[in-house]
């Protein structure tokens, strides 16, 4: 039984564990236990810790928002959220690493800057008044995670 040990550098963590032989192993778990039966060839990957920005941009301009941008350290699951104006339907996430596009509150992996877009579609079934372009009234709620390190406040422009 083998059994490797991880030194990260300054300013980085582990990711995870890459390569043969591991069919079976939590990749994912910085303590790696190999049974050697054979030639394996296997990488460790660290991440940065250093602050890492995810840009949103909302597809068409005003048709919803999208909460979840930023500037942030690594996160496997960092939450995004978007919510539609009134007039309008979310249609879905365009990036790479969001876990699923097809739903208005998902993660997205943080390993490395980004920018995503949450796309909307008119609703073909809006019969109210005024402009569907116009943004609606909306809710924000604001969370700090883990909050025994910091906090979120708001103040208005």
């Amino acid at each position: 039984m083998l059994r490797p040990f991880l030194y990260p550098g300054i300013n980085y963590q582990f990711e995870q564990w890459s390569g043969t032989g591991l069919t079976g192993l939590n990749t994912s778990s910085e303590n790696l236990n190999i049974t050697a039966l054979g030639n394996y060839d296997i990488s460790a990957k660290f991440i940065p810790l250093q602050a890492l920005q995810l840009n949103i941009i909302v597809e068409p301009e005003d048709s919803g928002f999208a909460i979840g941008s930023g500037t942030f350290i690594f996160d496997r699951n960092h939450p995004i959220y978007a919510t539609p104006s009134t007039g309008y339907l979310f249609e879905k996430w365009e990036g790479v690493g969001i876990d699923n596009v097809s739903l208005p509150n998902s993660t997205i992996v943080l390993n490395e800057s980004k920018t995503i877009k949450a796309i909307f579609k008119i609703d073909p079934d809006y019969v109210g008044t005024g402009n569907p372009t116009l943004p609606g009234l909306h809710s924000l709620t604001l969370v700090a995670v883990p909050s025994e390190f910091g906090s979120v406040i708001i103040t208005s422009l």
